[in-house]
């Protein structure tokens, strides 16, 4: 037996001795250049970076490079998660300085996350194994909104507030629904059913705004926010601090024409929080506008016999404002996400001529600001004396009780006269006695008294 090991521990005590004599040249190479110099140095890396995703550097990706580091989620069944997620959209525009609008909603969600199980996903031959998928549970534990509309200010919490007002109806059930969720450690993620709690206090909906729309808890809303945690951030390979990789989304606007945002990512720090590894990413976009093409059926038409009127101007928007940034942390020990903060913002600006009015400028803009936070705690919910309370609902959504209306009976029907109270009654000789005909020629005048 000693035999058999001694020579092991040889060539053991030659490697160790040849790695500390190894020059500190040599070592420091491989972690010397900074996010700047790795990120402009190759023209043709930072070109395959951006078709495919993946990062861009001059250093081969090693799988033994211990810079290297791999972005995943981890699900472990049983464990529970809690996030605070936030939501503000922003919308605005007009005719200045004719016209002008501006509206703005926010909300925030308390939600829960439990892991269910874990399942092994493989190809359609059973050889590639694609990586397992988990289940997890997301409850709505608190549900706060804000909306400034047209008509004024309404709000609602479900821990306050025994039911919505009318016009934030539609989101009174997102407090205590439930949503089940498949998810990949890639940051891949669908949901899979959604059930939304019952609301109290009676239907009092009424048509809500299209930025109230977009707070809705449904599957699009729902698959939009999973994106932006995962997929749309997320290294497709391993990186080192200072490595870049992009994204290039087209999102096709019918009345301002294809919208085009490239972003690009920054591995910026790998920071130590007791035993785990916070790994910091950072990103900007820019946003190009491909206007629509004009096309003849756009054009008024001339009627038969009548002279053909002038063709319109085309409307030609261009961006005026664009602004696509954030940060995320993310615990590569825990493969867990920390924080999330997304910024988008889009205006756009047309200059029109009218008859009337002259030249004037046409303005439409959108905003959203995004901010996920985690935690294994949960965040401490108030405690309401005396139980929820009604909402407070604005003026222009009261609902005032209607004045009753006489109807007139019908026809058919036999009116009914009620003799005022201080009438006298009629006497009783200009009656005629029941069961007896009316003799002809006779009135209803009273009879004169009969003479002694």
């Amino acid at each position: 037996m000693t035999r058999f090991i001694a020579p092991h521990r040889e060539r053991f005590a030659i490697a160790t001795t040849a790695l500390l004599l190894l020059p500190a040249c040599q070592i420091t190479s491989t972690q010397e250049p900074t996010a700047t110099s790795r990120g402009r140095s190759s023209v043709a890396g930072s070109a395959a970076a951006t078709a495919t995703g993946a990062p861009a550097g001059d250093k081969p990706d090693t799988p033994d490079d211990p810079s290297l580091r791999r972005f995943a989620y981890r699900f472990v069944p049983g464990v529970e998660l809690h996030y605070v997620i936030e939501n503000q959209f922003r919308e605005s525009g007009g005719v200045p300085p004719l016209l002008s609008y501006s509206t703005s909603i926010k909300d925030r969600k308390t939600v829960s996350q439990r892991v269910m199980s874990n399942r092994a996903v493989y190809s359609g031959d059973g050889s590639n194994p694609l990586g397992p998928i988990s289940t997890l549970i997301w409850k709505f534990e608190r549900y706060e909104v804000e909306e400034q509309g047209m008509k004024g200010k309404a709000s609602y919490d479900s821990v306050r507030h025994s039911y919505p007002p009318p016009s934030l109806w539609d989101l009174g059930g997102i407090a205590g629904a439930k949503c089940s969720i498949s998810a990949q450690p890639d940051g891949k993620a669908a949901p899979v059913s959604i059930t939304l709690a019952k609301v109290a206090g009676g239907d009092q909906r009424s048509s809500p705004s299209k930025l109230a729309s977009k707070c809705k808890l449904v599957t699009e809303n729902l698959a939009e926010l999973l994106k932006d945690m995962g997929p749309f951030w997320m290294p497709d390979g391993p990186v080192r601090v200072g490595d870049r990789w992009s994204r290039v989304t087209i999102e096709n606007m019918k009345t301002f024409g294809n919208v085009k945002t490239e972003v690009d990512f920054t591995f910026r720090s790998l920071d130590r929080l007791e035993d785990r590894e916070i790994a910091s990413i950072e990103f900007v976009g820019n946003v190009t506008l491909e206007p629509p093409t004009n096309s003849a059926a756009s054009q008024p038409t001339s009627r038969p016999g009548r002279p053909a009127p002038p063709q319109q101007k085309p409307r030609e928007f261009q961006i005026d404002r664009s602004v696509c940034s954030g940060s995320i942390k993310f615990d590569l020990t825990l493969g867990r996400l920390l924080e999330l903060n997304i910024r988008r913002e889009l205006s756009f600006v047309a200059h029109i001529e009218s008859e009337k009015s002259g030249p004037m400028e046409l303005r439409t803009g959108s905003a959203h600001f995004l901010k996920v936070a985690s935690s294994v705690t949960a965040p401490p919910m108030p405690v309401i004396i005396g139980g929820p309370v009604p909402p407070p609902i604005p003026p222009s959504e009261k609902i005032t009780p209607r004045a009753e209306r006489r109807v007139a009976p019908p026809a058919s029907r036999p009116t009914s006269r009620v003799r005022p109270a201080g009438a006298t009654s009629r006497p009783a000789s200009s009656t005629t006695r029941p069961g007896l005909p009316r003799p002809r020629g006779t009135t209803t005048q009273p009879e004169a008294p009969a003479l002694n």
